[in-house]
């Protein structure tokens, strides 16, 4: 495990889960006691480009992109810009294997949100 953000772990009552039950639930999505018996999505969807895209993703992510990403949330929210948090970040040893558009399309998206995100609203 690289990263568990305990503060936002409290804030939606998962902060009492051992390191081993992290990982069961997060890196290997076993379903937690009392909940669904699958996960309800593995993929991330949202807007892309201006528009909405239901498929952006299937939320995994290299581990340098995974850094990155912790760091730019921390750092907008210490900047007092309300944005989305990275909640965990496990590193599964597994290969990842995309084609270039996807990673491209990634990134992209990302730049754009950061600086949508900085941006202040008139």
């Amino acid at each position: 495990m690289r990263h568990r953000n305990q503060r936002w772990a409290a804030r939606v009552g998962l902060d009492t889960l051992t390191d081993a039950e992290w990982l069961a639930h997060f890196g290997g999505f076993e379903p937690m006691p009392g909940s669904f018996p699958q996960p309800l999505a593995l993929r991330s969807h949202g807007h892309q480009f201006r528009s909405y895209n239901p498929d952006l993703g299937d939320g995994r992510l290299t581990l340098k992109g995974g850094m990155r990403e912790v760091l730019a949330t921390k750092m907008l929210e210490a900047l007092g810009v309300y944005t989305s948090k990275s909640f965990s970040l496990i590193e599964t040893g597994k290969d990842l294997v995309r084609d270039d558009w996807s990673l491209f399309a990634a990134k992209l998206a990302a730049i754009e949100a950061m600086a949508d995100a900085s941006i202040p609203e008139a």
